[in-house]
């Protein structure tokens, strides 16, 4: 009987060890939206579809880039990084302008039809990344393109 009871007790203790690291994991902590999370969120799944369109479609260079988005809270701006694989200011704006008017074209207009959200491209900041190396190329913010600080 004694072996029994300290069998229990251990199984005890490492049950509530479990319990306590569970409840300490960052991925099970609840997690507040706020809109310009759920339209950063909206803009990465409209442009993974585009991408995919146009590599189903063609051999378009746009969409060999990688892009990601999030939302900078304190700043209150959506950003846009773009991942590709040249390393000229003049392709940087290329390929910035492309999503800059993928992204006034279609997902400005369908996130304000959708969710009645009223947006524009100054609530975006689009960054362009030479993807080989991961320094920043050039960058469309506020309606002005701007070369990275050195």
């Amino acid at each position: 009987m004694k072996n029994f009871s300290h069998l229990f007790v251990i199984l005890l203790i490492v049950l509530v060890a479990n319990v306590t690291m569970a409840e300490e994991s960052n991925l099970s902590k609840p997690f507040d939206w706020t809109v310009g999370d759920w339209v950063a969120y909206c803009l990465s799944q409209d442009v993974r579809v585009k991408i995919e369109n146009q590599q189903a479609k063609y051999q378009d260079p746009a969409a060999s880039a990688s892009v990601f988005t999030k939302y900078d809270r304190e700043k209150e701006i959506i950003i846009v990084e773009i991942y590709g694989g040249r390393n000229k200011i003049e392709k940087g704006k290329s390929s910035i302008n492309y999503w800059l008017s993928y992204i006034r074209n279609f997902h400005i207009k369908r996130v304000s039809t959708q969710y009645n959200i009223s947006l524009n491209e100054n609530d975006y900041k689009i960054i362009y990344y030479n993807r080989e190396t991961g320094k920043e190329i050039i960058r469309l913010e506020k309606e002005q393109f701007l070369l990275p600080k050195d």
